[in-house]
């Protein structure tokens, strides 16, 4: 599961990254799901919301073609498993 902090949290994650080099595809992901997820809180109703998924996928597919994570950075806090 992958969570997107915000707040102070996220402003001493970004501290520890903007460190780092971070691939140009993993700010292209983040940037595809940060932007999913505030058209999806401002959809005005839940088909609105609905007709967001595609324009996500395609998004998220267009962030990540290679379909792999490589030299990526960050933490992770929380690591689970579903049945």
């Amino acid at each position: 599961m992958w969570k997107f902090v915000s707040g102070a949290a996220a402003a001493l994650c970004a501290t520890a990254v903007l460190a780092q080099d971070v691939p140009a595809d993993q700010i292209a992901l983040r940037d595809a799901v940060v932007t999913a997820r505030e058209a999806y809180n401002a959809a005005s109703n839940d088909l609105a919301k609905g007709g967001l998924r595609p324009k996500r996928g395609l998004a998220v597919c267009e962030a990540l073609p290679a379909r792999q994570a490589r030299d990526w950075v960050g933490t992770i806090y929380d690591l689970t498993t579903n049945g």
